[in-house]
């Protein structure tokens, strides 16, 4: 397999991979769940469009790269969102974290996300 073009052995367009992470928007100080995903996506540059986007809570949100044509570029670009994301969330006393689930966090006491997904 070539690390730029994921090769197979049958008819059609070669194999792409892209990589999606669902990420937790925290208080900075508390490590909290926030419900501030209509903030950061109003901030979000141009460039990054579309691959930023809500989820259920709106206290999480998901990061996509776009299709790549391999791994190492998936990687490269899932860290540009990654910072963007990061930094983002630190100009509106935010953090950002990923993990299965928030140790803290109640479900009952999170907030759904009012718009399509």
């Amino acid at each position: 397999m070539n690390e730029t073009n994921l090769e197979h052995s049958f008819t059609g367009p070669p194999f792409t991979v892209g990589i999606e992470e669902e990420l937790m928007i925290l208080d900075r100080k508390s490590l909290e769940l926030r419900p501030e995903i209509e903030p950061l996506l109003a901030a979000v540059p141009a460039e990054f469009e579309g691959q930023v986007k809500p989820e259920l809570l709106s206290s999480v949100l998901e990061i996509a790269t776009k299709s790549c044509g391999g791994v190492t570029e998936a990687g490269e670009e899932l860290a540009r969102l990654r910072s963007m994301v990061v930094g983002l969330a630190a100009e509106r006393g935010l953090r950002i974290g990923a993990a299965a689930t928030h140790p803290t966090g109640r479900w009952e006491e999170q907030e759904i996300v009012d718009r399509p997904r």
